[in-house]
């Protein structure tokens, strides 16, 4: 029997991660509404860095040139100890043909990028001001209830995406207060400020301040001495090459990355810099085998695509879902 394509899809969440899925859906065909509650894109302080995996979804996307027009390649990162002391670093690839390289844009900047992409789509929708309140399932559609000027509409769909971040309303709708995972009594503020002090004195394009209590991030933000101090899968189901079973796929897939490489990773970074940094270099084997590699090109240059670890082609499931 003939797989039936998608009709419409809702994405809650008008955050870069809504905006890049709405555009690639869109320009497949699918009709999407994409649900925000906040009346425009959130300009505050928060995320800046995109590594190689994100950077080959832009790419593929459509849009990493008005990406790298707006933002900056980052050309090296080190960690050094409260008073500035270099401890150690590593720059980025030579080679010429590493396209995907980190880059570094504020979020909100990325998603305006990405909203301006969206918005002229003919199928796709951005509702903005449209609180998402619930939403409930059966065997052939989803409905979503969004809140707008204090008016509830329905919004109908063959799925719901939930885009909506960390304290993700969707998933309370879904899971309610069960999500497994560990939350730090650490408090990051994130503040742009303009300095011409770091480049002044060498300053890499991204360094880490390791100190128990003072530890920090500095990371340059634009070429003008900003700095901040602090889909495959729809894809294939509305074109028939995949049941709804690679979602399953997707999900085993996901969670298996998050839980072998993303949490363990995070969490070691963010105990990396709140150690002592008189004798970080010593005790911790990470810094050690950056200082290695920040030697030797080959070792650099493996270093850079251990992030393509996190990544996971899902369009190799096609077939078996």
């Amino acid at each position: 029997m003939a797989r039936k394509a998608l009709t419409r899809v809702v994405i809650v969440g008008a955050g870069p991660v809504g905006l890049l899925t709405a555009l690639m859906l869109g320009r497949c065909g699918v009709e999407v509404d994409v649900l925000e509650a906040a009346l425009e894109i959130d300009a505050r302080p928060r995320g800046a860095a995109y590594g190689p995996p994100a950077v080959s979804v832009l790419r593929r996307a459509g849009v990493i040139d008005k990406v790298l027009a707006a933002g900056m390649q980052a050309n090296g990162m080190c960690w050094r100890q409260l008073g500035g002391s270099y401890i150690t670093g590593i720059e980025g690839p030579n080679d010429p043909s590493a396209t995907d390289r980190t880059v570094i844009l504020p979020v909100h900047l990325l998603a305006g990028i990405l909203n301006d992409e969206a918005k002229v789509l003919n199928n796709v929708n951005i509702h903005w001001g449209h609180k998402f309140i619930s939403l409930n399932q059966d065997e052939s559609k989803v409905t979503i209830q969004a809140e707008s000027n204090g008016d509830m509409k329905s919004f109908h769909a063959d799925f719901a995406v939930g885009c909506d971040g960390a304290r993700s309303s969707v998933r309370k709708a879904l899971f309610n207060d069960s999500f497994p995972g560990h939350t730090w009594d650490i408090q990051l503020v994130a503040t742009n400020i303009r300095y011409d002090g770091f480049e002044k004195h060498g300053w890499s394009d991204v360094q880490w301040i390791i100190h128990p209590d003072h530890w920090a991030l500095a990371c340059r933000l634009d070429k003008k001495g900003l700095w901040r101090v602090a889909y495959d899968c729809l894809q294939g189901i509305h074109e028939g090459k995949a049941g709804l079973k690679i979602l399953d796929i997707y999900d085993e897939k996901r969670r298996e990355i998050y839980h072998n490489l993303i949490d363990p990773m995070s969490s070691s970074n963010l105990k990396r810099v709140i150690q002592d940094g008189s004798t970080a270099l010593e005790k911790d084997p990470i810094l050690q085998y950056i200082s290695f590699a920040s030697k030797e090109p080959a070792e650099a240059a493996n270093l850079f695509h251990m992030q393509d670890a996190l990544t996971a082609d899902l369009t190799r499931f096609y077939d078996l879902s």
